[in-house]
Parts: structure tokens; C-alpha cells; sequence
């Protein structure tokens, strides 16, 4: 007798299954070639330039200054990549690994600094492995994962009253 590797995976594919039933809809998978399937798979398969973002160097160091040194930068590419092991979002023969959300990252003190399309699942990833690093995201309170953060964090700086390391978000900034 087998066993299901993602009980939770299951759970769900049966709940999805169990509810198309109930409406009579008839549901099927079928494998499909990325080469003939390339509609589908256009958008993943382009690579975005507007994801080549990075905290410019010196107030990279003011923040490694106050936090400590990262071990792993886990949204990088060898262009922006601010620790020596990185996690690439595609594949990158000097990347430690690709796509930093199916690694755990309860090993190492990580530095991330997210595409803003994927904070709140970073959020998330940091509570399911308890892990720690340095969050790099904006004061931005109207977000819906905005109290997900404040209820994780160790340490924050504070933008009303400047406190070290806080920096102007304009001037921090740059294309990679």
C-alpha cells in the first residue's frame, strides 16, 4: 500500500473533487508538452527586468551593520545577488538553488527582499519554517499582510523618527 507525500495536497484535490461531483462537472488531467503548451507557459518563461531590484550597497551595509551578516540572499540573480549563496528564481549554474520557496529556510539567517507580488508568501514561509534573517519590505500598513509582519518581528526600524538604519525608500533603491 503506497503513501501520499502531501496529505494536505490530497485533502484538497479531494474537497475539489468531492464538490465538482455535487455539480455533475466532470473533471480530467492530462499531460501536455511545454513545447505545445507554450500559450500557457509564455509568461513563466519570460524573464522580467522589473524583478532586478536591490538595495543599493551602502545601505545594504548600514542594514548588515544592524542585523548581521546574511548567510543566504533567497530572491537573487547573479547580477544582484548581495551574499555569496543565493537562491535564483530560474535556473542559474551559480545559484545554490532555484526557487527559494521549496527549500527550507530554517537552516541559515537569510536575507530576502521579496518582488512585492510575493511578500505575504514570504511572510508565510518565514512563520511555516521559523525561520530568521532580514525581511527587507515597505512600510506599506494599508497591505493585508501588514499585521502578518508586525506580529513576526524581532527587531524594526522605525520611519517617524529615523532611527538607525532607516533609510529614504527613493534613495535606497536602484536597477539592478
Amino acid at each position: 500500500m503506497g503513501s501520499i507525500k502531501y496529505p494536505k495536497l490530497a485533502s484538497l484535490s479531494r474537497k475539489i473533487w468531492q464538490w465538482c461531483e455535487s455539480k455533475n462537472i466532470w473533471v480530467f488531467a492530462s499531460y501536455i508538452n511545454s513545447k505545445d503548451n507554450f500559450l500557457a507557459d509564455r509568461e513563466s518563461r519570460t524573464q522580467s527586468t522589473e524583478t532586478e531590484w536591490e538595495l543599493n550597497n551602502q545601505d545594504y551595509n548600514t542594514v548588515v551593520y544592524h542585523f548581521g551578516q546574511p548567510e543566504v540572499d533567497l530572491f537573487a540573480s547573479k547580477i544582484n545577488a548581495k551574499c555569496r549563496d543565493y537562491i535564483s528564481w530560474h535556473r542559474d549554474p551559480d545559484s545554490m538553488a532555484v526557487d527559494a520557496f521549496t527549500v527550507s529556510w530554517s537552516c541559515f539567517f537569510f536575507y530576502a527582499f521579496p518582488p512585492f507580488s510575493l511578500i505575504l508568501r514570504t511572510i508565510n514561509k518565514i512563520i511555516t519554517d521559523e525561520a530568521r534573517g532580514i525581511l527587507i519590505v515597505p512600510k506599506w500598513t494599508s497591505q493585508p499582510w501588514y499585521p502578518l509582519l508586525s506580529k513576526i518581528l524581532v527587531d524594526r526600524t522605525n520611519p517617524s523618527t529615523g532611527r538607525f538604519p532607516y533609510v529614504d525608500g527613493r534613495d535606497c533603491l536602484r536597477k539592478a
